[in-house]
């Protein structure tokens, strides 16, 4: 910002309204390219160190939780720009998000009310069926009855 001590008060307060202009645009910049970045990557990382953990979706996100406890230790969120064109696997010491060019990975789940109850796992390739009418998430070890068969 330039010196004000020797303009006339209106001069003055044309700068300082001058200054707070340009500073409204490089604020208005940056997000604008702050969106465009979103718009524009491709995945996202996140690891733990945590000896013993299990990643889990809840909704539009990922949760990396300690094993025993349920502690959750990194959230993952998904740009909003991206939509439902998600996806996440494993890696090694966390997981990886990563944008995908249509929905595929919704149409396989099990239904809500069948998901596990402690980590809510829908994925039915994480989900085992039993010889005992139980089924064995192998996500968190849970063992339980689904709603539906």
């Amino acid at each position: 910002m330039k010196t004000t001590q020797n303009l006339n008060p209106q001069q003055r307060l044309d700068a300082i309204r001058q200054a707070q202009a340009e500073e409204g645009q490089a604020i208005h910049d940056a997000a604008r390219e702050a969106a465009k970045a979103e718009k524009t990557m491709e995945r996202l990382a996140c690891r733990t160190d945590a000896p013993a953990w299990y990643a889990t979706q809840v909704g539009r996100t990922v949760e990396l939780r300690r094993t025993g406890t349920d502690e959750v230790l990194a959230t993952v969120h998904p740009p909003v720009a991206w939509g439902d064109n998600w996806d996440w696997s494993l890696i090694d010491g966390g997981v990886m998000v990563k944008r995908t060019d249509r929905i595929e990975r919704h149409l396989d789940l099990v239904a809500e009310t069948d998901a596990c109850p402690k980590c809510r796992e829908r994925n039915p390739d994480n989900l085992v069926w039993q010889d005992n009418g139980k089924v064995k998430c192998m996500t968190c070890g849970m063992r339980y009855r689904p709603t539906s068969k």
